[in-house]
């Protein structure tokens, strides 16, 4: 396997174990985004201060919204790390 299927797996295995997390995260996304607005992980951890951290995260926006832009994350331990924003399709 290589780096991008590992990753993926990886996603898919975290997304799994935490169904309901994801889920929720997902309801949040799809509010916030109604209207074409674009939004990135920042918004969700906004709406939910106490989101807890993993893997799982990066499944949020998959297979619903398609990416339109970046910006810095802003969360305690991002360093200032670029995110994606995203909108729903």
């Amino acid at each position: 396997m290589n780096q991008l299927e590992l990753k993926f797996r990886g996603m898919s295995l975290s997304a799994e174990k935490n169904k309901e997390l994801l889920e929720r995260a997902r309801d949040i996304a799809r509010m916030i985004g109604l209207g074409g607005r674009e939004i990135s992980i920042n918004d969700i951890r906004d709406a939910w201060p106490s989101m807890p951290s993993g893997n799982w995260i990066g499944s949020i926006f998959k297979d619903e919204f398609e990416p339109c832009g970046f910006e810095e994350a802003r969360h305690e331990k991002s360093h200032g790390r670029i995110v994606r924003k995203w909108k729903l399709k």
